[in-house]
């Protein structure tokens, strides 16, 4: 389960970053990879000693994501600063691994969830109208195609079971070029208009963005919360059935306790 509040200000900035490029991953092999680069990252800009204390800026601008820092030699072993240090290594290390796990599940929950997460879709999302308008001039743009001439009936039924044959042997791989060539035409459309707006207007539609995606998160996660709970619930009922079945002297059996535990309510 992703808990709503592991990620609050700076720590959620960088996963909202590293969601963006996960989404972007095509495979199981490159994303479990990108995940384990995230986890190295994340806990090198926030290590677990912090808790959850923001970093200070010092010790951002400090991190070169490119090296790999090696583990702190142990004092000698026997002595009370190995056993200090060691028992230390060992609550840093059972951290990590919990916010390993954190951050897996987080990205797997949240993988292409948000659609519209990147600022220029989020603005054409806002800005419907505008781009309808801008759509509709592309199609008058083009050049508007000659009429066909009006077929005769039997040349009309000749056509028609042409059609239908024609539909049935279709090939799926070019239905899918077609609508991933509308798809893409859309893109390119929200991102040339989003380019042409100022700096500072471009800057307050990311934040936004971020924020629409926060709050989608965060109620994405409570409806699966209140999935699990509700799956959940015969577990917490079989006790309660258990003495009314006694109650009862088995009037009520313990079969179907899901739906006896509904009808009971």
């Amino acid at each position: 389960m992703v808990n709503p509040g592991c990620y609050t200000g700076m720590r959620l900035k960088f996963m909202h970053q590293q969601l963006a490029e996960y989404n972007k991953k095509k495979t199981d092999v490159d994303r479990q990879a990108f995940v384990l680069m995230t986890i190295r990252l994340f806990l090198k800009h926030f290590p677990v000693s912090l808790g959850e204390d923001e970093p200070s800026e010092e010790h951002l601008s400090s991190i070169d994501d490119s090296v790999v820092e090696p583990e702190a030699p142990l004092p000698d072993e026997g002595t009370e600063e190995y056993r200090k240090a060691w028992e230390e290594q060992l609550d840093r290390a059972k951290k990590e691994k919990k916010r390993g796990e954190q951050i897996r599940r987080w990205l797997k929950a949240h993988h292409k969830q948000q659609p519209m997460g990147t600022a220029h879709f989020f603005w054409a999302q806002e800005n419907k109208e505008a781009v309808r308008a801008l759509k509709k001039e592309d199609v008058e743009e083009e050049v508007e195609k000659p009429k066909k001439k009006k077929k005769g009936k039997k040349e009309k039924k000749e056509a028609e079971k042409e059609t239908e044959e024609g539909v049935e042997s279709e090939d799926e791989s070019t239905t899918k070029k077609k609508s991933n060539g509308v798809l893409t035409s859309y893109q390119a459309l929200c991102k040339s208009e989003f380019e042409k707006l100022d700096p500072s207007e471009q800057k307050e539609w990311k934040e936004l963005g971020e924020l629409n995606l926060a709050h989608k998160s965060e109620m994405y996660t409570a409806i699966t919360k209140g999935q699990t709970m509700y799956g959940q619930s015969g577990e917490f009922a079989q006790p309660v059935l258990d003495v009314i079945a006694e109650l009862t002297r088995g009037s009520l059996r313990r079969q179907n306790t899901w739906t006896q535990w509904h009808a009971f309510w």
